[in-house]
């Protein structure tokens, strides 16, 4: 791999570079690895995350909405977990990916690894971690504009088109649902992929939004908490997938 101001550039990688590497420093688990790859890829992620909880400790309510004094790698997909999914869309046509909750945009790094001819844009509400990523996707060369700080619950925010999405579990299943109700409205009217992660926003999709899945089944991605829905594509096509 190339260094350079020490990290590693990610137009110099490849996945099976990254597993080799991580595999051979004795790295077990898909979150040991991404801290790993956090770290090459020239992330301060440990130290931003500090930073936030020292401004204000005490504001309970604000950092379980941001997912702030959790293990920071909770918060953010793990990159084998985002590349085993891209690579089971990797036949269809793909002009743009979503990240509605995007952290520190680990999806858009996959994303130009992956496809690179591919839009991306991340929606973050915390600003200091937006302003992170923005920092690491100009070291590698990607457009920090990819990144926004926006707040995607709000009732002005309007969710752009898209043919993925990647949505994470949010605290508050109430914020979920204000997403969920905007990417399912004249759902068939639309061609895209959601890439839902987690329990919780699994388990609203079965109780309250069974149009997701209805025409076209779901795809539980294997040793992962992600399931891939659909609004055009019969999901046992991904079990051909190879």
């Amino acid at each position: 791999m190339s260094l350079k101001k020490n990290y590693v550039l990610l137009e110099d990688c490849r996945w099976q570079d990254f597993a080799k590497s991580s595999e051979n420093e004795g790295l077990k688990t898909s979150r040991e690895k991404s801290m790993k790859w956090d770290e090459d890829l020239g992330f301060n992620i440990l130290k931003v995350e500090e930073d936030l909880y020292s401004q204000d400790p005490h504001d309970e309510d604000y950092h379980s909405r941001a997912w702030m004094g959790l293990p920071f790698q909770t918060l953010q997909t793990p990159y084998s977990e985002i590349i085993t999914t891209l690579n089971l869309l990797k036949d269809f046509r793909v002009k743009r990916v979503i990240d509605l909750g995007a952290g520190y945009g680990r999806v858009g790094l996959m994303v130009k690894l992956l496809r690179p001819n591919c839009d991306f844009i991340g929606y973050e509400m915390v600003g200091e971690r937006v302003k992170e990523g923005k920092r690491v996707y100009q070291l590698q060369g990607l457009n920090p504009q990819w990144l926004k700080c926006e707040n995607i619950v709000e009732e002005s925010f309007d969710i752009p088109e898209s043919d993925i999405y990647f949505l994470y579990d949010f605290s508050d299943p109430q914020d979920l649902k204000v997403v969920l109700d905007q990417l399912t409205e004249n759902f068939f009217q639309k061609e895209f992929f959601l890439i839902a992660k987690g329990k919780a926003v699994n388990s609203l999709i079965q109780m309250k939004y069974p149009v997701l899945y209805a025409a076209h089944g779901r795809h539980w991605v294997e040793d992962t908490d992600c399931v891939i829905y659909s609004s055009f594509i019969d999901m046992e096509e991904l079990k051909k997938v190879k």
